[in-house]
Protein backbone atom coordinates (compact mmCIF):
# COMPACT_ATOMS: atom_id res chain seq x y z
CA UNK A 1 0.00 0.00 0.00
CA UNK A 2 1.33 3.44 -1.36
CA UNK A 3 1.61 6.06 2.11
CA UNK A 4 0.49 9.74 0.61
CA UNK A 5 3.46 11.07 2.77
CA UNK A 6 6.12 8.80 1.11
CA UNK A 7 4.89 9.35 -2.56
CA UNK A 8 4.62 13.28 -1.81
CA UNK A 9 8.13 12.95 -0.71
CA UNK A 10 9.87 10.91 -3.22
CA UNK A 11 8.03 13.18 -6.08
CA UNK A 12 10.18 16.40 -4.50
CA UNK A 13 12.88 14.23 -4.25
CA UNK A 14 12.74 13.80 -7.78
CA UNK A 15 11.96 17.01 -8.83
CA UNK A 16 14.74 18.35 -7.02
CA UNK A 17 17.38 15.84 -7.99
CA UNK A 18 16.34 16.32 -12.22
CA UNK A 19 16.39 19.95 -11.91
CA UNK A 20 20.29 19.94 -9.83
CA UNK A 21 21.65 16.73 -11.28
CA UNK A 22 24.03 18.06 -13.12
CA UNK A 23 24.72 21.02 -10.79
CA UNK A 24 25.43 18.30 -8.05
CA UNK A 25 27.14 15.83 -9.73
CA UNK A 26 30.76 17.16 -9.87
CA UNK A 27 30.98 17.67 -5.91
CA UNK A 28 29.60 14.67 -4.81
CA UNK A 29 32.76 13.20 -4.26
CA UNK A 30 35.25 16.14 -4.80
CA UNK A 31 37.02 17.25 -2.12
CA UNK A 32 37.15 21.46 -1.66
CA UNK A 33 40.50 21.74 -2.10
CA UNK A 34 40.89 20.19 -5.20
CA UNK A 35 37.65 21.56 -6.77
CA UNK A 36 39.59 24.92 -5.93
CA UNK A 37 42.78 23.95 -7.33
CA UNK A 38 41.64 22.86 -10.47
CA UNK A 39 39.24 26.20 -10.59
CA UNK A 40 42.35 27.84 -10.25
CA UNK A 41 44.00 26.23 -13.10
CA UNK A 42 40.94 27.07 -15.22
CA UNK A 43 40.95 30.37 -14.45
CA UNK A 44 44.29 30.99 -15.11
CA UNK A 45 44.26 29.54 -18.83
CA UNK A 46 40.89 31.50 -19.57
CA UNK A 47 42.08 34.53 -18.28
CA UNK A 48 45.72 33.73 -20.52
CA UNK A 49 43.53 33.09 -23.65
CA UNK A 50 40.99 35.93 -22.59
CA UNK A 51 44.15 38.50 -21.81
CA UNK A 52 46.17 37.11 -25.16
CA UNK A 53 43.13 38.10 -27.62
CA UNK A 54 42.54 41.49 -26.11
CA UNK A 55 46.12 42.13 -25.95
CA UNK A 56 47.00 41.15 -29.36
CA UNK A 57 44.44 43.23 -30.52
CA UNK A 58 44.82 46.36 -28.98
CA UNK A 59 48.80 45.97 -30.40
CA UNK A 60 48.48 45.29 -33.63
CA UNK A 61 45.40 47.86 -33.60
CA UNK A 62 47.61 50.53 -32.08
CA UNK A 63 51.14 49.81 -33.65
CA UNK A 64 49.30 49.66 -37.02
CA UNK A 65 47.94 53.40 -36.52
CA UNK A 66 50.97 54.43 -35.60
CA UNK A 67 53.39 52.53 -38.52
CA UNK A 68 55.67 55.19 -39.77
CA UNK A 69 56.75 56.28 -35.90
CA UNK A 70 57.11 53.36 -34.53
CA UNK A 71 60.58 53.36 -32.37
CA UNK A 72 62.16 50.52 -30.57
CA UNK A 73 61.57 51.93 -27.56
CA UNK A 74 57.89 52.47 -28.33
CA UNK A 75 56.97 48.80 -29.19
CA UNK A 76 59.68 47.59 -25.96
CA UNK A 77 57.15 49.96 -23.84
CA UNK A 78 53.92 48.88 -25.46
CA UNK A 79 55.54 45.23 -24.76
CA UNK A 80 56.41 45.51 -21.03
CA UNK A 81 52.93 47.51 -20.31
CA UNK A 82 51.25 44.70 -21.85
CA UNK A 83 53.17 42.42 -19.65
CA UNK A 84 52.34 44.21 -16.17
CA UNK A 85 48.59 44.80 -17.41
CA UNK A 86 49.01 40.77 -17.86
CA UNK A 87 50.12 40.14 -14.19
CA UNK A 88 47.43 42.63 -12.94
CA UNK A 89 44.25 41.33 -15.20
CA UNK A 90 45.71 37.29 -14.23
CA UNK A 91 45.33 38.60 -10.46
CA UNK A 92 42.17 39.72 -10.18
CA UNK A 93 40.39 37.78 -12.57
CA UNK A 94 41.62 34.70 -10.82
CA UNK A 95 40.73 36.39 -7.25
CA UNK A 96 36.98 36.92 -8.64
CA UNK A 97 36.96 33.22 -10.21
CA UNK A 98 37.71 31.90 -7.40
CA UNK A 99 35.23 33.49 -5.11
CA UNK A 100 32.90 32.37 -7.78
CA UNK A 101 33.57 29.18 -7.25
CA UNK A 102 34.13 28.88 -3.61
CA UNK A 103 30.43 30.52 -3.93
CA UNK A 104 29.45 27.84 -6.16
CA UNK A 105 30.97 24.37 -4.11
CA UNK A 106 29.22 25.62 -0.73
CA UNK A 107 25.79 25.85 -2.67
CA UNK A 108 26.82 22.32 -4.32
CA UNK A 109 27.48 21.01 -0.98
CA UNK A 110 24.53 22.48 0.91
CA UNK A 111 22.24 20.37 -1.93
CA UNK A 112 24.07 17.29 -1.47
CA UNK A 113 22.94 17.51 1.87
CA UNK A 114 19.04 18.58 1.49
CA UNK A 115 19.53 15.29 -0.95
CA UNK A 116 21.08 13.14 1.93
CA UNK A 117 18.58 14.87 4.55
CA UNK A 118 15.76 13.82 2.04
CA UNK A 119 17.19 10.12 2.27
CA UNK A 120 17.27 9.78 5.57
CA UNK A 121 13.86 11.63 5.80
CA UNK A 122 12.48 8.85 3.42
CA UNK A 123 14.02 6.06 5.45
CA UNK A 124 12.09 7.37 8.25
CA UNK A 125 9.13 7.41 6.08
CA UNK A 126 9.11 3.66 5.82
CA UNK A 127 10.56 2.94 9.03
CA UNK A 128 7.15 5.02 10.05
CA UNK A 129 5.40 2.61 7.80
CA UNK A 130 6.71 -0.77 9.15
CA UNK A 131 6.02 0.12 12.88
CA UNK A 132 2.08 1.16 11.58
CA UNK A 133 1.33 -2.05 10.44
CA UNK A 134 3.76 -4.23 12.75
CA UNK A 135 0.95 -6.69 14.22
CA UNK A 136 0.47 -5.73 17.96
CA UNK A 137 -1.23 -8.60 19.38
CA UNK A 138 -0.81 -9.13 23.20
CA UNK A 139 -0.16 -13.08 23.17
CA UNK A 140 -0.87 -13.33 27.10
CA UNK A 141 -4.69 -12.08 26.42
CA UNK A 142 -4.83 -15.26 23.07
CA UNK A 143 -2.98 -18.08 25.16
CA UNK A 144 -3.99 -17.60 29.09
CA UNK A 145 -1.76 -19.77 30.95
CA UNK A 146 -2.30 -22.97 31.34
CA UNK A 147 -4.03 -23.22 27.94
CA UNK A 148 -1.28 -24.02 25.71
CA UNK A 149 -1.00 -27.41 26.82
CA UNK A 150 2.06 -26.38 29.44
CA UNK A 151 2.02 -28.62 32.62
CA UNK A 152 1.17 -27.67 35.93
Amino acid sequence: MLSERRVIHMARMEMLRSKKQAFVTPFINLDKKDYLSFSNTVAFIKGTVFYGVIAACALTGGLTLMAEDITKELAAVSLIAALVGYVIFIFLYRSWYHRVCVRKYQEARRLVGRMKRNWDNLEGIYQDEKEATRPTVDLDLLFPEGSLGENE
